[in-house]
């Protein structure tokens, strides 16, 4: 069985933040085609378009971040232009095929069943994914870090098995970009997975490629209310998820409509979520008496909620909560 780092693919090893991980490449090769990643030949001018808007986000909101790529499709032209634009711009970039990972991994778990003996390589492999984990993110001196994922549309649980797998939820600050279609936009970006993320950007294009070999269709659908313009197929649209919008839960919000020929026009702010107000969010503490900074109720059921009495730390998160409009 293949061990599971075979599935973390560096397709440029530059940077101190990649350098660390270089001895990887070496063990990726099986799974690499130069086919997949070239750029230019066959590739269709829409598809280059959309991996200069892609450039053009990471240039102008994302400089000097270390990159990390993710496909959910098998084989995208799409993500594979997007992978050939970015290591030219960027020194760090971390490339994951999130599909052969989770196809990989059904495979241990089935043949774990099947033979009892293999319980040394099912620990391995479980030390290979802890280990691909942990080096997932760069180096730890890197003050900056964004995810991108090539999304497909028809298969969005491996991309919400992929945000749970890597805790994207333990790493707020980090941004998350999305590339997909319309379809879903809604689902994906108010998902549970995302529930702690601060920015989340969706680019919304019509009718992508998602396989190789698949070409994006250009006025074939036919019908007399179903026509798709030439034009249309320019058009990228973007969203962002709004943490505290709807009276303090998450929000589907438009940010930007504009066209893949234009580019993304500059001074468009594609991250605008700002933590100073709350829109009336509620949280959950877990607190412990410990007077004078916390006192609280203690005559209470195990398991409910309790009630604060007058203390140190009390009258601070009264005043905190004021201020950034929260209960």
């Amino acid at each position: 069985m293949v061990a599971l780092i075979a599935l973390l693919m560096v397709r440029k090893c530059i940077g101190s933040a990649v350098e660390g991980k270089a001895g990887l490449s070496d063990q990726t090769d099986d799974w690499l085609t130069g086919s997949v990643y070239q750029s230019g030949v066959g590739v269709d001018h829409r598809i280059n378009q959309v991996g200069e808007v892609v450039s053009q986000v990471v240039e102008q909101h994302l400089a000097g971040c270390h990159l990390v790529l993710v496909d959910t499709t098998t084989q995208s032209p799409v993500f594979s232009t997007m992978v050939s634009q970015l290591v030219r711009i960027r020194e760090s970039v971390m490339v994951v095929e999130a599909w052969r990972l989770f196809l990989q991994t059904q495979v241990a778990t089935k043949e774990s069943v099947n033979n009892w003996n293999n319980g040394d390589q099912v620990l391995k492999d479980q030390l290979t994914r802890d280990k691909l984990l942990q080096g997932l993110w760069g180096d730890a001196t890197l003050t900056c870090r964004a995810l991108f994922i090539h999304l497909d549309n028809n298969n969005k649980s491996l991309f919400f098995m992929f945000l749970e797998w890597c805790e994207v939820w333990r790493r707020p600050e980090i941004p998350v970009v999305v590339v997909g279609e319309r379809e879903g936009v809604e689902t994906v970006l108010l998902h549970h997975s995302l529930r702690n993320t601060i920015h989340t950007l969706y680019l919304a294009l019509h009718d992508l490629p998602l396989h190789r070999g698949q070409r994006p269709s250009l006025n074939t659908r036919s019908g007399k209310k179903n026509i798709i313009r030439e034009s249309e197929t320019e058009l990228v649209w973007m969203y962002r998820r709004c943490l505290y919008c709807d009276k303090g839960d998450a929000q589907l919000q438009p940010l930007h409509r504009g066209s893949l020929t234009a580019g993304l026009q500059r001074g468009v702010n594609l991250f605008p979520e700002q933590l100073d107000n709350f829109m009336g969010h509620t949280f959950q503490l877990v607190v412990n008496r410990y007077l004078p900074f916390v006192n609280i109720e203690m005559d209470k059921e195990p398991g409910t909620p309790l009630a604060t009495r007058d203390s140190l730390n009390t009258r601070m998160l009264h005043v905190i909560a004021t201020s950034l409009n929260f209960t």
